[in-house]
Order: C-alpha cells, then sequence, then structure tokens
C-alpha cells in the first residue's frame, strides 16, 4: 500500500492506495521465526533445543541441540540472508576444531536441511 499526503486549507490529507507496488519482495524470514521453527522441529524429533546465552563470553550460537542418542549440536540462528559477525565466525570455527557440528540457520530450508545431515541414520 502506498500512502501520499498534501495539505489543503492547513489539514493534512492522506490518502492511500490498496494497488500493490509493481516492485514489492516477499519479506524475508525472521531471526524469531526460524528460531521457533528449528525449537519446533527438534522437539519433534526427540530432543531439546536450549537458548545458549553465557555470562562470561560473547559470541557463541544461539541454540545448543541435544538430540536421542547423546548428539549434541550447535545452531546460529540470523535472519534470512544476513551474515554471521566476525566474532561469531571465530566462535563457529573454535567449536568446530573441537568437534562440533555448526549450523548458520537463516531459513527454514537450511533449518531442514541441518536436522536431515544430523538425523540421518550412521552407516
Amino acid at each position: 500500500m502506498s500512502i501520499n499526503t498534501h495539505i489543503e486549507h492547513g489539514f493534512l490529507k492522506v490518502y492511500a492506495h490498496t494497488r500493490p507496488r509493481a516492485r514489492e519482495k516477499r519479506a524475508p524470514e525472521s531471526e524469531k521465526d526460524t528460531e521457533r521453527y528449528l525449537s519446533r522441529r527438534v522437539a519433534e524429533a526427540g530432543g531439546l533445543c536450549l537458548k545458549f546465552s553465557s555470562q562470561t563470553e560473547v559470541g557463541y550460537p544461539d541454540r545448543l541441540i541435544l538430540l536421542p542418542g547423546g548428539q549434541t549440536a550447535w545452531a546460529e540462528i540470523k535472519s534470512e540472508g544476513v551474515k554471521p559477525r566476525r566474532l561469531q565466525q571465530v566462535r563457529i570455527s573454535a567449536l568446530r576444531a573441537l568437534g562440533y557440528r555448526v549450523a548458520v540457520c537463516d531459513t527454514r530450508a537450511a533449518v531442514d536441511a541441518f536436522l536431515s545431515d544430523l538425523l540421518k541414520p550412521e552407516p
């Protein structure tokens, strides 16, 4: 919806046009939506998706994922198209060096791909 305004006789008049704009794009997925989706999918798989917050260190991934069978993974959640900050990239690399699986998920499709990989039966 577009809005046009003009002043007439000292009063501001607002006109709203409901015709869609020609270049409207779909809204990107928000971080909150992606985080909720991850939590729901992990719960459906029988696991826990804990919000992680350190009192002394910053930059660690948002979610600690605990799955049946003792699997542990981390997920950094971002809005669609947003990349982790430099410190977050350092923390993700450090966790991977310790052998943890870590994913940066910015869409539901990224969440699905990560969980599919985690839940894949080992040969």
